[in-house]
């Protein structure tokens, strides 16, 4: 109903209506600003107060991103300190080999159709082949046991052996 009535009304009344909106909106927060105005203004807080809420944000992405990504940089550069001929790797692309060379900045590592030269940075360490090995023997166990038979198959056949060993008359 609005619509017809605005299609009906010239743009003249409809600028002097919204006139009057801002006008009584206007008045209204003059009338109510000498009530809602305090006297005193709020009280500033102190150094002290306003250095709290920095500081802990900085404790905080410390203990959560800094100091585990610095570990994990002494671990990583441990391991390749560490590292000797004839242990087993990992490579940054996932492939798995032995060591049988170490140079100052690159590894020459064995992956079964060749040897591939990787820079000691791009080198993980043996844990990761250890998890990967036992992840595989774990799923190769549970691929074993969901293939054994039923219990009533295995009754079954031992049926069949103790009546094929009978001895004949």
């Amino acid at each position: 109903m609005r619509g017809i009535l605005l299609r009906h009304m010239c743009y003249p009344t409809l600028l002097a209506e919204a006139l009057v909106r801002l006008l009584a909106m206007l008045l209204a927060m003059l009338l109510a600003s000498p009530l809602l105005a305090n006297t005193e203004p709020p009280p500033k807080p102190s150094t002290l107060e306003m250095l709290v809420i920095p500081v802990a944000f900085f404790i905080l992405l410390y203990i959560i991103l800094i100091r585990p990504q610095a570990q994990k940089v002494r671990k990583q550069r441990d391991f390749i300190a560490a590292l000797k001929v004839g242990d087993k790797v990992v490579v940054s692309g996932g492939i798995l080999g032995v060591v049988k060379r170490i140079q100052p900045m690159w590894i020459n590592v064995d992956v079964g159709c060749g040897v591939i030269e990787v820079l000691k940075d791009n080198v993980f360490s043996r844990e990761s082949i250890e998890s990967l090995m036992n992840r595989e023997n774990t799923l190769k166990n549970s691929e074993a046991a969901s293939k054994k038979l039923p219990a009533s198959s295995v009754s079954n056949t031992a049926h069949k052996k103790s009546h094929s060993k009978s001895p004949k008359k």
